[in-house]
């Protein structure tokens, strides 16, 4: 099994950049060891993704990176240069001809946003986020917001899918990994303990909160949210409050502390 790991900048850089020592660094883990620590995946080729413009400069420092790690006796893993770009009003994903092998492409490009304007929603371009992959302080919350969405368009979906259905019991786990194409499940432990939380915190507990007195067999339990419905139109009336934009789920980071990790939640379980 192949894996893919991916880096993205707001630009490229060269040899003499502070980033190299974090490039190098990208460039050993998916190096030989790879397979070892993330088996039963055995091989993985860093994507490094960069303004379109920039793949071409983003490229030439990788490949002397990569000669200077040989150089010295280490062994960096294959890499590959990715570039976003608006034409028109798409943002088109680029990727080269290391990429297509790997992975068995024909295509060089594809559009990953359509109908572009100055407030489009960018959501749709996270796969998995936590607060350590963002330096900045003041743009964290955009992303949680960007978390907050999905996961509350997988519970839509999820509950939509069977319109007879009263009962369902969803863990934060199960909506992140749906949210993350599978991608949460080989983030660092560190980091999923985070995602968790902020998808307990400020979304699970709020929506049993809000509906304490209304809907009293929704609840939350550990990591994990219940949901008895007494029938169709209370399922009904929960559906249209959670489709209604005007309600915002709160975007800052969680400040209510974790629970036991060894509390027994099917949720921690699954992620320790």
């Amino acid at each position: 099994m192949s894996a893919l790991y991916f880096e993205a900048k707001a630009s490229s850089f060269g040899t003499a950049s502070s980033n190299t020592k974090q490039a190098r660094g990208h460039l050993l883990a998916c190096g030989p060891d790879f397979g070892e620590v993330y088996s039963p995946l055995s091989t993985c080729l860093l994507c490094y993704l960069v303004p379109d413009v920039s793949r071409s400069q983003m490229r030439d420092c990788l490949h002397s990176l990569s000669n200077e790690l040989n150089s010295a006796g280490f062994h960096p893993g294959p890499f590959s240069c990715h570039g976003l770009a608006q034409t028109g009003t798409q943002i088109i994903y680029s990727w080269d001809s290391t990429f297509k092998e790997y992975v068995g492409e024909s295509e060089d490009c594809t559009p990953i946003l359509n109908d572009v304007t100055d407030d489009t929603d960018p959501s749709p371009l996270i796969l998995v986020f936590s607060d350590e992959d963002c330096a900045n302080d003041d743009q964290r919350d955009m992303y949680r917001r960007a978390v907050i969405e999905q996961v509350r368009s997988c519970l839509l979906t999820d509950l939509h899918a069977d319109p007879s259905a009263l009962r369902y019991d969803l863990t934060t786990n199960d909506l992140l990994l749906r949210t993350t194409d599978g991608v949460f499940e080989y983030i660092g432990y560190a980091r999923q303990r985070g995602l968790r939380r902020l998808v307990r915190e400020n979304v699970l507990r709020k929506i049993a909160a809000y509906w304490k007195d209304k809907q009293p067999g929704i609840r939350v339990d550990g990591n994990s949210l219940q949901i008895d419905w007494a029938n169709p139109g209370e399922k009904e009336t929960f559906l249209d409050w959670l489709e209604d934009r005007h309600w915002q789920f709160e975007s800052g980071r969680p400040t209510t502390p974790d629970p036991d990790l060894f509390d027994g939640s099917e949720g921690e379980k699954r992620g320790a």
